[in-house]
């Protein structure tokens, strides 16, 4: 059987940086289309290397064949995080995630992207774009959403929400940030893990002083006691003495021992 996919490693000569590269095609066509970019002076650092040196300072091999692209690309990924080759500038794959870039070069992009606001015709263009891909390359979507839960799975949470926090903590909201903030939630549906999480943070136990119970908060007191939830509510805010007959009091105590919910 033919295999799919080859992943090749091309090596300067001069002073033994790397390059490792994954293609559908024989690594000699492949080569010969590194070579092809330097030419046209693309500003990679492979094809850099390549006008600096010479492509005779390379040597070009297949290091591992696949029967598939997909499977090529994770060895491609596997090789790259392993060897850490100079020449490439991403972590591997059909997806170019994880790009490399000098800081001074970040720095660069950033200064000329900052501020900037595209028209209301090349946003619709580039939607259009995006959306036409998505819809006629089913293969490509199914790749970039498998690179991002991997990425997702990776993510330290805990960072993520450190960080998310303290720049909210220094941020200053203007009246027409927060008008689009609340019209983009407006009608927006959470999941039942979401809601329930929700909950869970603003819950408190209550004891029901007459009978000794605990529970987990007013709603499972109510459907446990058969009172009323607003009933209960007012009895603990000190509203009403009782409500149908029993007397409530917000636990202190641990909640993990309260009665299990009906």
């Amino acid at each position: 059987m033919q295999p799919a996919a080859t992943v090749y490693l091309a090596v300067n000569g001069a002073n033994g940086k790397r390059y490792v590269g994954v293609t559908r095609f024989s690594v000699a066509k492949r080569w010969g289309e590194h070579r092809t970019r330097a030419n046209m002076g693309i500003k990679s650092r492979f094809a850099s290397a390549i006008r600096k040196y010479g492509a005779e300072q390379f040597t070009v091999e297949a290091i591992a064949s696949c029967l598939s692209i997909e499977a090529a690309s994770e060895v491609e990924r596997s090789i790259i995080k392993q060897l850490a080759p100079e020449y490439n500038q991403t972590n591997g794959g059909e997806i170019t995630a994880g790009r490399r870039v000098a800081p001074e070069v970040a720095a660069r992009i950033a200064a000329k992207n900052r501020g900037k606001k595209r028209s209301p015709e090349t946003i619709a263009m580039n939607s259009a774009q995006a959306k036409k891909r998505w819809a006629e390359n089913p293969e490509w979507a199914a790749t970039i959403m498998a690179s991002l839960d991997v990425a997702r799975s990776k993510m330290d949470r805990s960072k993520q929400r450190a960080a998310a926090s303290k720049a909210s903590k220094a941020r200053v909201w203007s009246d027409a940030s927060r008008a689009k903030l609340s019209m983009s939630c407006m009608g927006r549906r959470h999941s039942r893990e979401v809601t329930e999480r929700a909950a869970a943070k603003k819950r408190k136990p209550v004891i029901c002083t007459t009978t000794g119970q605990r529970f987990l908060g007013c709603q499972e007191a109510a459907l446990v006691t058969g009172a009323s939830r607003h009933g209960i509510y007012h009895v603990l805010h000190g509203r009403h003495g009782k409500t149908s007959g029993l007397h409530f009091e917000y636990d202190k105590g641990d909640v993990s021992s309260a009665t299990p919910r009906v």
